[in-house]
C-alpha cells in the first residue's frame, strides 16, 4: 500500500506585543508595537508505502520534506527565517513464534537532516543539523491481560550552528553527541 499527503498554511498574525496587568487592566486594546507581525507559509509533503515480504514480515518507509518560511516584525525589528527539513523512517515488522505466545518485532531507523537561516538585525544565525537512530521493539504477550515490551535505540547527532549574534560575529558551533537507551 501507498501512501502521499500535502499540507501548505499560510499565516498572516498580527503582533501588538505581551501586556503586563496593570496594563490591561487600563485597556486590553493598547499596544507599544502597532506594526508588529508574522507571516508564515508552511509546506509539507509525505510519501510512504508499506510492502508484504512474507505472511509474517512486511517492510514500511516515509519519506517527509518541510519547508518553513517566516517574514515578520517583533519589537519594531524585522527578521527572516527559512527551514528545510527531510526525514527518512524505514522500519521491518514482524512476528515470531514463540512457545505459545506471538513474539512482535519492529526493527527501524530514523534520519533527519534539517538546516536553517535567521536573520535579524542583529545579524545571521544558519543551522545545519543530522540526526540517525536506530531502533528495535520487542512486544511478547505473557497472558490476555499482560505482556512484557522490551526496546533499544541508539542515536547519532551532529549539530553546526554559525552565530552572528548570539556569540561574537561569526563563531561556529560544532556539536556531535551518541545516546543509547
Amino acid at each position: 500500500s501507498l501512501f502521499a499527503d500535502f499540507q501548505q498554511t499560510h499565516e498572516d498574525l498580527r503582533l501588538p506585543g505581551a501586556l503586563t496587568e496593570p496594563q490591561l487592566a487600563v485597556s486590553r486594546k493598547q499596544t507599544f508595537f502597532p506594526n508588529d507581525f508574522n507571516n508564515s507559509i508552511n509546506k509539507s509533503a509525505r510519501v510512504g508505502g508499506a510492502l508484504r515480504l512474507t505472511p509474517n514480515w512486511d517492510f514500511a518507509a516515509e519519506v517527509t520534506y518541510r519547508d518553513d518560511d517566516v517574514d515578520g516584525v517583533l519589537t519594531g525589528l524585522n527578521l527572516k527565517q527559512k527551514r528545510r527539513q527531510v526525514t527518512v523512517n524505514p522500519r521491518l515488522r514482524g512476528t515470531l513464534p514463540v512457545g505459545q505466545h506471538t513474539l512482535s518485532l519492529v526493527i527501524g531507523s530514523d534520519l533527519e537532516n534539517s538546516d536553517y537561516i535567521l536573520t535579524s538585525p542583529f545579524g545571521s544565525q544558519i543551522g545545519d543539523q543530522e540526526m540517525f537512530c536506530v531502533y528495535t521493539l520487542a512486544t511478547l504477550p505473557i497472558n490476555r491481560y499482560v505482556s512484557v515490551s522490551a526496546g533499544y535505540r541508539k542515536a547519532w547527532h551532529d549539530r553546526e550552528l554559525v552565530d552572528g549574534f548570539r556569540f561574537l560575529p561569526g563563531n561556529e558551533l560544532k556539536d556531535n553527541q551518541t545516546a543509547n537507551n
